[in-house]
């Protein structure tokens, strides 16, 4: 019986300690999305002033259409890249 009982803790320390991995594999993740959250607010908060800026100016400024050729470039890049592996 003591035997069995011994096992049996030793299961529940396992599953303790794999239990112990995943929550600070979830913690990380979790601050890795804070930090992505909070780039993309940044981001957004840029933009938005942007783009009230043009709306009031009627003008688009040069570091505004750098970021969009960029942007743009990227976008194709990734797609083309894309495309090239699904026909392999």
């Amino acid at each position: 019986m003591e035997e069995l009982r011994s096992e049996m803790l030793e299961m529940r320390d396992m599953y303790m300690e794999e239990d112990v991995y995943q929550l600070q594999d979830l913690r990380q993740q979790l601050e890795q999305a804070n930090k992505t959250c909070r780039i993309l607010q940044y981001r957004l908060r840029k933009a938005e002033r942007r783009s009230l800026r043009v709306a009031q100016t009627g003008q688009v400024d040069g570091e505004l259409i750098r970021t969009l050729e960029q942007d743009l470039k990227v976008r194709l890049h990734h797609n083309t890249s894309h495309k090239i592996l699904c026909f392999k």
